[in-house]
Parts: structure tokens; C-alpha cells; sequence
């Protein structure tokens, strides 16, 4: 699971580590969470299985984060380094 908050601009700079964690973990499943307005640029993305959208202020954002947490990721990395990302995947 990679997460990653931020305009479109963030998130096309992190695009380039999408085909290296394939190239190193080559049968793991990539999901990403990021906010709504940058789920676009992301879609038919060869090296996502799945991207989640995140936003704070709708009310099913904790069906989301529940359903996040029963994944039980054996690696989650924060792209966006901060520490209440960790509230939304522990």
C-alpha cells in the first residue's frame, strides 16, 4: 500500500516509483491511497492494482478506513510522510 496526499503535481512525481516497486516485488499487488482529485491521472496505471480515494470530509471515509485496515498490508509506505497517515492503515 503506498499513500500519497497531494495535488496532481505530487502525484505525477511519484509516479516513477510505481514501475521500480513492481521491478523489485514483481508478484505484489500495488494499491495507493491518495485524495479524489488526483485519482484521475491514475486510472488504467499498468503498475496500480487498485487506488483508493480518500476524502476527510465525506462520512463514508471510515468504511474506507476499516476496509483498509482488514488488508492487513505486509508493507505500507507513506509518500507523504505524515504521521496521521499511520491513523488510517494501523
Amino acid at each position: 500500500m503506498l499513500i500519497k496526499f497531494g495535488g496532481i503535481g505530487d502525484i505525477l512525481l511519484t509516479t516513477p516509483v510505481f514501475p521500480n516497486l513492481k521491478a523489485y516485488f514483481p508478484d505484489a499487488t500495488i494499491n495507493l491511497l491518495t485524495l479524489r482529485h488526483s485519482r484521475d491521472i491514475l486510472i488504467d496505471n499498468p503498475y496500480l492494482t487498485r487506488a483508493f480515494t480518500y476524502d476527510p470530509s465525506e462520512d463514508k471515509s471510515w468504511c474506507l478506513i476499516k476496509n483498509i485496515r482488514q488488508q492487513k498490508y505486509d508493507l505500507v509506505i507513506d509518500l507523504f510522510g505524515n504521521p496521521r497517515t499511520a491513523l488510517i492503515t494501523f
